[in-house]
């Protein structure tokens, strides 16, 4: 079998003629069809789940983006294309690690894994445990001159108004 690359209006998809094999007598004919190729990454979910990662064990990457993502947490973008929704424990780490500015996070390397936690069932009450992600600083911390500090309450009131 052999394929015939053809034009298309839609460079997202990419479409080949399949030249079937000489007929072989007796069986019916097969005519030359189109297959269009698509990019399926935006219908598996780009975002990492602690069952992926506990399945397939801890890995390294680097941060390519940060958005403000859902539920308050930052989004980041990661260099394989997926994303981790960054909950507090792992904001805290990298703001300690490299300040709290996200631009001083990109093209910072760090590792994914998974622990459990301890979660209050909204229906029981009870607590449970769960599994989530947590980020690991691997790049070097930026050095104390150089990484934007959180701000003291003090810088957003003054020295002598209290918070409302």
């Amino acid at each position: 079998m052999t394929f015939t690359p053809l034009r298309t209006n839609h460079p997202e998809l990419l479409s080949f003629a399949l030249s079937p094999a000489p007929p072989v007598e007796g069986q019916p004919v097969r005519r030359e069809r189109e297959v269009n190729i698509m990019d399926m990454s935006k219908f598996g979910g780009r975002y990492l789940k602690a069952a992926n990662v506990k399945q397939d064990g801890p890995f390294k990457a680097t941060i390519v983006e940060v958005e403000e993502g859902k539920y308050d947490r930052p989004d980041l973008t990661l260099d394989d294309g997926s994303i981790l929704s960054a909950n507090n424990t792992s904001c805290q780490r990298m703001i300690h690690h490299w300040g709290v500015e996200s631009d001083d996070w990109l093209d910072k390397e760090i590792e994914i894994y998974v622990d459990e936690v301890d979660v209050r069932d909204k229906q029981t009450g009870e607590m449970m445990k769960t599994d989530a992600l947590f980020v690991r600083p691997v790049s070097p911390p930026l050095e104390k001159g150089k990484k934007a500090l959180v701000k003291s309450r003090k810088d957003d009131f003054g020295a002598d108004e209290p918070p409302h």
